[in-house]
């Protein structure tokens, strides 16, 4: 569980002996640790004598811990064993537009050791309009769209980017805006010369768990509101609240802080 599929291993009922030459899989999760008789871990596979079907559980060695630094320069604040899709994004429509990738999955979560400023939403448009196809709460619950938007945040800042880019066809601006917060996390880089250019504006699902794991991560006295990709039904977009721990609904022309993430 959580890294490569490996067939079905076959031996003749009653047989005894040692290990056998199973196959090693592989995640990007962490090094292979072994295999185990039970989900949690606790008893670990070394000899057999089974006459039935017998189901076992890769256990790995996690590559990184919370708080750890990240391979893109920033800082670990989220890790999930068996991984977590990254939605892909396609937009053919907006000529040298390069934002496209792939569905991935990720098994972590990377924080920039720097917010990078105080940011207007939609930066410098004048239309309050909702931004479609991003993640959008169907109601007052802020709970259902935490869960819903994990993995989403990628896509939508390419969405946002798509959506101000093509602003004049879009009906809120008469040029095109390049200055809202999706596009200042997607440019972001830890140094000029870093390799990892695939920041985001991270989905208020993904934000939360910054602000959950926020005293392993050093921002334990961060009292300020963080800028999600997310958006409300009625207009406003979703901020974390460091201060008081809330998902906040806030109007797009409002200004906070871009904190931009990657996942891999």
């Amino acid at each position: 569980m959580g890294g490569t599929d490996i067939p079905p291993v076959k031996l003749y009922r009653g047989s005894i002996g040692g290990w056998v030459n199973f196959p090693v899989p592989t995640s990007g999760y962490g090094t292979f640790a072994g295999w185990y008789l039970d989900e949690d871990r606790n008893e670990p596979f070394t000899v057999f004598t089974y006459e039935d079907e017998v189901k076992l559980y890769a256990k790995w060695d996690a590559y990184y811990e919370i708080g750890d630094p990240g391979p893109g320069g920033g800082i670990i604040f989220y890790r999930k064993e068996f991984g977590f899709d990254v939605e892909g994004y396609t937009h053919p429509n907006i000529p040298g537009y390069s934002g496209n990738f792939p569905k991935y999955k990720a098994y972590y979560l990377e924080a920039a050791p720097r917010n990078i400023s105080f940011v207007i939403w939609k930066g410098s448009a004048t239309g309050d309009n909702i931004v479609p196809e991003i993640t959008t709460s169907e109601d007052e619950n802020a709970d259902a769209i935490l869960a819903s938007s994990m993995g989403k945040g990628r896509k939508d800042t390419q969405i946002i980017i798509a959506f101000y880019a093509d602003a004049v066809s879009n009906d809120v601006h008469t040029e095109v805006v390049n200055d809202t917060a999706a596009n200042r996390a997607s440019e972001y880089k830890v140094t000029p010369e870093s390799v990892y250019n695939d920041w985001f504006l991270p989905s208020i699902g993904e934000i939360f768990w910054l602000y959950e794991n926020r005293n392993d991560v050093g921002m334990g006295s961060f009292t300020n509101r963080l800028s999600s990709s997310s958006q409300k039904y009625n207009g406003p977009v979703y901020v974390q609240n460091f201060s008081s721990g809330d998902q906040d609904a806030t109007a797009r022309r409002n200004s906070d802080l871009v904190y931009p993430i990657r996942a891999f």
